[in-house]
């Protein structure tokens, strides 16, 4: 055993120490070094000095590798460990706008993939694969529950990550922040796992000691792609639910009809006001069974598949999903299994009137098929104009001008003259039309700023065209100045 002072510096700052231990000159100098870090500083180069009291600082050449025996032998009596940060951690540093979170999680992968690049790769090559795996890793972080959920779990390269060791995830902000979440994206997915697999074909990656690294990160992408693969499944199947013209669901399609035999046993208190309320009905004249259940829906499952009632009675079940949840109805059936026609006719009017009953969910292709209807739109123009005449064709257009008159009563002729130029006007600038003009960097001038313009402008050529004015002088049009 031998005694020296000892201390741990980073540049010029004194970490750790100056010590004065007692240490085995047996010993390597990283157990002591990892006795007075824990490890800390695995990831840094470490730099061993040795110096008598006197004299200047020695390089040990061997570094943490060399015994402390040198220092009995050669009359060293104080040591230095100097931290010089890794070259290759210094060129994986992440860009300065990431949060810290990034950072902790951009040095957790450099030191679970800390194997040798050659000859400068790790500034290349091995630089862009850190980057393209860390920002993967940081992409689906927030959402590896939801991953997990879909039966996607991480590969155990990545779930031996210090933080996932303690289930938790690096980006905790995700889940305090205020303003909208950002979702996981088949496109950005897609992107992510495209980047690394591009990494994985570079010459590196088919050398043995990376093969457990690159077989790790394929489950990885897998995963990744996996994930991707129901959101595109999921996406498609809502699409083509949206452009449906009949809902998701339908009674005619997923309903249910449960026949129940009348208990001969003593009736649960729980059924007492169900069981009185059929007696007192007649056949099959329904009740909403969820009138009776209780609210939690443990004992409402319970209730359902343990029913008692002193008459036989029959059940409709209908999972209507969405906030309704399984509707059910109930009725009170015939004491008789015979076959009569005037029961089934009764059942079947029955069960007409509950379909009836469910309210619908339209899809929205079912929406547009109403508001854009053709007859929806013939109807709204009636009412406005009093024009029910159609048009000749499905896409042309009412016509621009209308004698508003028209609406009180007005059946008079003296103005036809008027408003059969004003038709020819428009249709001579035909190119008013707003949805000809919508793409176009041109601005158009109108053609007149007011309505008493647009009817100078028509008697204007009235006076024109037949030499004189065809019109009385007494004509009038309201205006509200501004």
């Amino acid at each position: 055993m031998i005694f020296i002072v000892v201390q741990v510096n980073e540049g010029v700052k004194i970490l750790t120490g100056p010590l004065a231990k007692e240490v085995d000159e047996n010993d390597l100098f990283s157990t002591l070094f990892n006795s007075l870090t824990s490890e800390k500083y695995s990831h840094y180069n470490i730099q061993v000095e040795v110096k008598t009291s006197t004299g200047p600082w020695v390089l040990v050449d061997e570094k943490l590798e060399g015994k402390i025996l040198l220092m009995k032998m050669l009359n060293f009596t104080q040591l230095k460990y100097v931290l010089i940060q890794n070259d290759i951690d210094a060129s994986f540093s992440p860009p300065r706008n990431f949060p810290n979170a990034f950072t902790r999680l951009m040095n957790s992968r450099l030191q679970l993939l800390f194997v040798d690049w050659h000859n400068g790769d790790h500034t290349t090559y091995g630089r862009r694969f850190i980057e393209r795996l860390t920002k993967a890793i940081w992409y689906i972080d927030p959402h590896l529950e939801k991953l997990r959920s879909r039966g996607c779990h991480l590969s155990l390269l990545f779930s031996s990550l210090p933080v996932y060791q303690q289930n938790g995830v690096y980006n905790e902000y995700y889940q305090r922040m205020k303003k909208k979440k950002t979702q996981l994206t088949r496109l950005e997915i897609f992107q992510l796992v495209n980047s690394i697999e591009l990494s994985l074909t570079e010459p590196w990656a088919s050398k043995g000691y990376w093969q457990e690294v690159v077989s790790n990160v394929f489950d990885f992408t897998s995963m990744m792609k996996k994930y991707s693969n129901h959101l595109e499944y999921t996406n498609t199947n809502m699409r083509i639910l949206h452009d449906s013209e009949n809902p998701a669901r339908e009674p005619s399609t997923n309903c249910n009809i449960i026949l129940i035999p009348k208990c001969d046993e003593n009736i649960d208190s729980l059924y007492f006001q169900l069981n009185f309320e059929l007696l007192n009905r007649e056949l099959f004249d329904f009740v909403n069974l969820n009138q009776y259940v209780p609210n939690d829906p443990t004992n409402k499952h319970q209730f359902i598949c343990n029913l008692q009632l002193s008459v036989p009675a029959g059940l409709y079940r209908y999972p209507h999903g969405n906030y309704l949840g399984t509707l059910n109805f109930i009725w009170r059936a015939p004491d008789t299994e015979e076959t009569n026609e005037c029961y089934e006719t009764l059942k079947a009017q029955m069960i007409t009137r509950i379909n009836d009953a469910i309210p619908i969910y339209c899809t929205r292709q079912m929406r547009k098929n109403v508001v854009e209807k053709a007859s929806l739109l013939r109807m709204l123009y009636h009412d406005l104009t009093g024009d029910a005449s159609l048009a000749n064709d499905p896409i042309k257009d009412p016509s621009i001008t209308v004698d508003l008159r028209t609406n009180n009563g007005f059946r008079g002729s003296r103005f036809d003259i008027f408003w059969n130029e004003l038709d020819g006007y428009f249709n001579e600038h035909n190119n008013t039309v707003v949805n000809e003009r919508r793409i176009d960097t041109v601005l158009y001038i109108p053609y007149a700023i007011s309505i008493r313009e647009l009817r100078d402008r028509i008697i204007t050529r009235l006076n024109t065209k037949y030499q004189g004015p065809p019109l009385p002088d007494d004509i009038a049009i309201h205006q509200k100045n501004g």
